[in-house]
């Protein structure tokens, strides 16, 4: 299956925005893989205005650097998601299983890197994600590739482990463009994502036409970051980029339980 989705392209980001940004401290991606990779994690993602986000910069001023490669502060991601014929991830994910799973592989745009990543949901909602480097065209799982999703889904307790890896294919395309925050002084992460677009083999959507979604990644559910969001006015919100996507580009997926989050906020439009 081919799918498409025009690629992400840098956006510009509101004067005062850019301003708050380009003023913090940089971190190199070495020292984010060494010290706050959060790889097994709690995610609590909001979708915020430009204001929103300048003030909650500004009042972590001090706490916060931001990812720096090469004098550039915003990345270009491209990552391609694989679900079974029968959408069994969306599935399970819709109705709020305790155990689930995504696949997919994630392209650095900018460095031409690839991933292969497998993300379950652990205890007590935390977030786990095992990855590999990933060889060939993102679009394809390989059978060391599928090798590795069948290891990781057994060791995560499914019996039919090889089954669900045999029967996954390429289901949907998603872009956006992203600048990532880490604590100075704990291990935090907030990724800033925008101009995200979702497409299959048949449609493509751009979203978030005004807006950022940010995905807060601590160690614990209660951290002083989502209280200081929340003074800001911000609140948590269900949003998946799969489960969204899929619902906005497929006809017959129902949008629940997206529908208000794609209404009120991402606000599709065909690209």
């Amino acid at each position: 299956m081919s799918l498409r989705s025009a690629p992400s392209h840098p956006a510009t980001r509101p004067a005062h925005l850019s301003r708050a940004v380009d003023g913090l401290p940089e971190v190199s991606l070495e020292e984010v893989l060494a010290s706050a990779e959060l790889q097994d994690r709690v995610d609590t993602k909001f979708i915020v205005a430009p204001t929103q986000m300048a003030e909650l910069i500004a009042a972590l001023a001090g706490r916060l650097r931001v990812l720096t490669i090469n004098g550039r502060r915003q990345f270009a991601y491209d990552s391609i998601y694989f679900d079974t014929p029968d959408l069994l991830t969306l599935r399970n994910h819709r109705q709020g299983r305790r155990r689930r799973f995504k696949v997919r592989t994630r392209t650095y745009v900018d460095s031409e890197l690839s991933v292969l990543e497998v993300k379950v949901k652990g205890l007590r909602g935390r977030t786990e994600k095992v990855r590999i480097d990933h060889v060939g065209p993102p679009d394809r799982l390989d059978r060391a590739a599928r090798d590795f999703v069948t290891e990781v889904l057994a060791d995560y307790g499914l019996d039919d482990a090889a089954r669900i890896a045999a029967r996954l294919q390429p289901t949907l395309r998603t872009t956006y463009d992203r600048t990532t925050f880490v604590g100075a002084y704990r291990p935090v992460r907030i990724t800033a994502d925008v101009h995200l677009r979702c497409g299959d083999a048949d449609r493509t959507v751009a979203t978030l036409p005004d807006s950022i979604l940010l995905e807060v990644k601590t160690p614990g559910d209660r951290d002083p970051i989502l209280t200081l969001l929340h003074r800001l006015g911000a609140r948590p919100v269900r949003m998946s980029k799969y489960g969204a996507g899929v619902a906005m580009v497929k006809d017959d997926v129902p949008p629940q339980p997206w529908h208000p989050v794609i209404t009120r906020h991402l606000r599709p439009t065909v690209a």
